[in-house]
């Protein structure tokens, strides 16, 4: 706080910012997992996301691809090139902390299990969850 650099200004050697005020330490911390999961998953390698993210992050780019080129942005690397512990805590998926990391980006298509769920009555149900209940059932 407070002595936020631009990553892309020539005064900052590193390649993450973030300067909101109110944003303390663990905050700052979220934030760099989130932009270092979404850019190991890809979902930062764009030439529009690295636009608008060039003055908080600027390692996007996922191993293995090309670094995309952000003019007046000398910082600009790869989340495996600029950051190697850190890429390997997003993508290590092996250990038990490890399980709540996602293996992909979300598509907008959301396909659930064949059968629904729905909430009933609690007098209507043989399983109990919380004062509630819900039944596997078909839709409607």
């Amino acid at each position: 706080r407070g002595d936020w650099r631009d990553p892309c200004g020539g005064a900052c050697i590193g390649q993450f910012a973030y300067s909101d005020e109110s944003c303390d330490e663990r905050c700052v911390v979220a934030e760099g997992i989130y932009w270092a999961v979404t850019s190991a998953l890809g979902g930062a390698f764009t030439h529009a996301m690295a636009e608008e993210a060039r003055h908080e992050w600027l390692m996007g780019t996922p191993a293995g691809a090309p670094v995309l080129p952000l003019s007046g942005c000398p910082n600009k690397r790869s989340l495996a090139g600029g950051a190697p512990a850190l890429y390997r805590m997003v993508t290590e998926r092996t250990g038990e902390g490890s399980r709540w990391l996602p293996s992909m980006m979300p598509d907008g298509a959301y396909r659930g299990p064949a059968a629904v769920f729905r909430l009933v009555p609690p007098n209507n149900a043989s399983r109990r969850l919380g004062g509630g209940a819900i039944r596997r059932g078909a839709e409607g």
